[in-house]
């Protein structure tokens, strides 16, 4: 089973803890999004997740939300193996005066 880019969104950290999070302020602009693209398949990583439930664990509440978000289907987790190394390389080559980097 392949993935369609035109119907798929990338999730970041940002969006999502503002999805989870009344006071942030791109909320009701995250919300308004989500809700048109509620036909979309909505795709983000373990290492996203683990970001946003660390920039929300003042709020336990959104922690659990976010669980029950993917425990319920609304993000699909993309699994990542050794074979994107070299694309993550690439990418920091091209990026680099942007200084990237994998961790926050």
């Amino acid at each position: 089973m392949g993935i369609v880019a035109e119907r798929v969104v990338l999730l970041d950290t940002g969006p999502i803890v503002a999805l989870l999070h009344k006071g942030d302020a791109r909320h009701s602009e995250c919300v308004t999004e989500a809700k048109r693209l509620k036909k979309r398949q909505l795709l983000t990583t373990w290492p996203v997740l683990t970001e946003a439930a660390w920039l929300l664990r003042a709020r336990p509440q959104a922690v659990c939300q976010l669980l029950a978000s993917v425990a319920g289907g609304m993000f699909q987790l993309s699994l990542l193996d050794a074979s994107v190394a070299s694309w993550i390389a690439d990418f920091f080559r091209r990026y680099d005066d942007r200084e990237p980097q994998l961790s926050p």
